[in-house]
């Protein structure tokens, strides 16, 4: 076993690198996905629930989001990602919320 190792090293370090470099950018990709999936879910909620109801609100997106990410998507995002992505979302709600209050109808 040792022998195989020290044979070996330089390709089993590039294979590690190589599975570690494929994980990150999946992550990165599926954070990305989550995101555009969290705000319309955050929304939705909004309309759904409406105010002072922010546990529940919270709670039905997480679920939602959770069942509308692949499977590998739900490996490579823990609950703290989930929950960042989805106080990330309720932030550009309430931006956008505010910035469209701010402005004059059309007329």
């Amino acid at each position: 076993m040792l022998g195989f190792l020290s044979e070996y090293w330089l390709l089993i370090l590039v294979c590690a690198i190589f599975i570690a470099a494929v994980v990150i950018l999946a992550r990165k990709g599926y954070k990305k996905e989550a995101r555009a999936i969290a705000l319309s879910l955050v929304a939705a909620a909004e309309e759904r629930y409406g105010g002072g109801t922010g546990e529940i609100k919270y709670s039905a997106v997480a679920s939602a989001l959770y069942g509308r990410l692949p499977a590998a998507a739900r490996i490579l995002l823990d609950e703290k990602t989930i929950s960042s992505i989805i106080e990330e979302a309720v932030k550009k709600l309430k931006k956008y919320l505010s910035s469209e209050s701010g402005k004059a109808p059309q007329t």
